[in-house]
């Protein structure tokens, strides 16, 4: 029988449910289903997420130690985020590294910059149209090798297709690290009226959110990779957060909210709490009928198993020998 192939994930911290770490753990998931030996790195990882990545099978890797990889140093595949975790996995002068995929998840973090390496990498991934501009724009040497891969849902976050749902709206789940004033006056407009509201994130409930979750809700006001977890639930999801927002996500935006990675910074920019409650009322019912179609849409460009698929699909071997890009530090 033929041996796995080997994964390294890697990201520069692995403390909070958020952000790149949630991408690390659903990676190392999906790569694990996929049958591939999967290895975790990071130079700060909790506790928490260390328990979640043993039930997962995976080996976890610290980079501050300099014998991070005195027990493996090779690997078939390396997927990395942070330019900072780049630079130290790349300069390790032990590691065989066959194809090696960096990850940017954001266009205006200077830690999700391309790491100014002397070595080419197999591939750049974005997760926006918005990004691939931004990268084009600032390393235009790198265009042939940058694609975009949206942030995605695993494959059994899809099984359960929507279900009908009631037609008002009761209970609404909000999910933010960083929710402006006018959401939390929003909270207090609702509760006045009998509407269930949950918070989820740094400033309210710590929990994991997934698909799963987001049924128990009747609607989310979310940004970022949470409405695809809401898209894959057949949950409305109205799009708005510090950047301010698109409102609900229906067949109409869909598109231009994708195209921003339902940021927000595509839509209309910030509103009042009144506006946000009349929106969230009388938008309700379309939203709600468009939840099968947005469903339809998740599966064909969500799925995170398959777009590993699409990526690993011709990837170019690692180069590590020196190149003469220069590239700009934005």
């Amino acid at each position: 029988m033929a041996s796995a192939q080997t994964v390294l994930i890697a990201c520069s911290r692995l403390v909070d449910l958020a952000g790149a770490e949630i991408t690390t753990l659903e990676l190392a998931e999906a790569f694990a289903g996929l049958g591939w030996s999967v290895s975790v790195a990071s130079f700060d990882v909790g506790d928490d997420m260390s328990a979640q990545l043993s039930l997962l099978g995976a080996r976890v890797l610290d980079l501050s130690s300099e014998s991070a990889f005195s027990s493996v140093s090779q690997f078939d595949l390396a997927w990395i985020h942070h330019s900072v975790t780049a630079d130290r996995i790349l300069a390790e002068p032990t590691l065989i590294l066959g194809k090696v995929v960096y990850s940017s998840l954001s266009h205006f973090s200077p830690l999700e910059c391309p790491p100014p390496t002397k070595f080419q990498l197999s591939r750049y991934l974005v997760h926006s149209q918005e990004n691939l501009e931004h990268f084009v724009a600032n390393y235009p040497d790198l265009r042939s090798l940058v694609t975009v891969m949206n942030n995605s849902v695993l494959a059994r976050y899809w099984k359960a297709a929507p279900v009908a749902r009631d037609t008002r709206l009761g209970r609404l789940a909000i999910v933010s690290n960083h929710p402006p004033q006018e959401v939390a006056s929003l909270i207090e407009l609702l509760a006045a009226e009998g509407i269930g509201v949950d918070v989820f994130g740094i400033t309210g409930k710590q929990v994991r959110v997934s698909p799963d979750l987001l049924r128990e809700y009747d609607a989310v006001m979310t940004i970022g990779k949470t409405t695809q977890y809401a898209i894959a639930a057949g949950v409305p999801v109205y799009c708005y957060d510090h950047f301010g927002g698109d409102g609900w996500i229906t067949l109409d935006n869909f598109q231009c909210a994708r195209n921003h990675n339902f940021s927000g910074r595509g839509g209309r920019g910030k509103v009042s709490a009144e506006h946000l409650k009349k929106e969230l009322y009388d938008g309700y019912d379309g939203a709600l009928a468009a939840t099968s179609q947005l469903y339809e849409l998740g599966l064909q460009h969500f799925i995170l198993e398959k777009n590993i698929n699409v990526i690993l699909d011709g990837l170019p071997t690692y180069k590590a020998r020196p190149c003469r890009l220069q590239i700009p530090i934005s």
